[in-house]
């Protein structure tokens, strides 16, 4: 026997690779609970904590055949690169949840609704008044009244114009509001309870909003156009 292969050490036999259930799959993504679903890098975290899995040992490959299997068995929906357990809805949490309260019902049930990409009209002071038909049906528009902005804590009046258009979606107010108006019809008026990541954040807007500060406007739809 030479020198050279007395020194070597003796292979060690390679570990079977590691199989993951669907059932374990979709017991994973009920416990993320997240309403937008779990994505591979999720469950692939998750399931290394749980089975104490080490930094060189791969195992997605078995996540992905179990997600697969979980597809096509009809027990978890695939959405892009996220996943949910079919027929399980989680809601979102509060701190990227805008409270919308209805104050006063549109004067048109029937109306169009604000969707993304829509560009629309708001007052924050101003009576409210139905337009012309004509201005509606081209428009959709209707007189309206925003009560300034305020500070959940201590009620502080920060933020007031008569009035201000943006469109909606287009990142050019505060996610709060891209969110809380959507769904709402000419002359509806909402109450918008904004947590501080959909509005100011950490940083707030000195030397009006402190940081981390829960934001309310009473907001009522002038118009709003394609």
């Amino acid at each position: 026997m030479s020198e050279d292969y007395a020194d070597q050490a003796p292979e060690r036999p390679q570990a079977p690779a590691r199989v993951i259930p669907v059932e374990d799959v979709v017991e994973a993504i009920k416990v993320l609970a997240s309403h937008t679903g779990s994505s591979r890098a999720a469950l692939t975290k998750f399931f290394k904590k749980k089975l104490d899995i080490g930094e060189g040992e791969d195992i997605s490959i078995s996540l992905k055949r179990a997600l697969d299997q979980g597809v096509k068995a009809g027990t978890i929906t695939q959405e892009r690169q996220s996943f949910k357990v079919k027929g399980l809805e989680f809601p979102p949490p509060p701190e990227t949840t805008v409270i919308s309260e209805v104050l006063t019902p549109p004067a048109n049930g029937a109306s169009e609704k604000v969707k993304k990409g829509h560009t629309v009209e708001v007052a924050y002071e101003g009576a409210c008044s139905m337009h012309t038909r004509h201005a509606c049906a081209t428009l959709h528009s209707c007189s309206s009244a925003l009560r300034p902005g305020r500070l959940l804590e201590g009620g502080t009046v920060f933020d007031s114009a008569e009035s201000f258009s943006f469109e909606v979606g287009g990142g050019e107010v505060i996610r709060g509001w891209d969110q809380g108006v959507i769904g709402m019809r000419c002359g509806e008026k909402r109450r918008l309870t904004i947590p501080p990541k959909l509005g100011y954040g950490k940083r707030g807007s000195p030397p009006e909003v402190p940081p981390d500060a829960t934001l309310v406007f009473d907001i009522t739809l002038i118009a709003l156009s394609e």
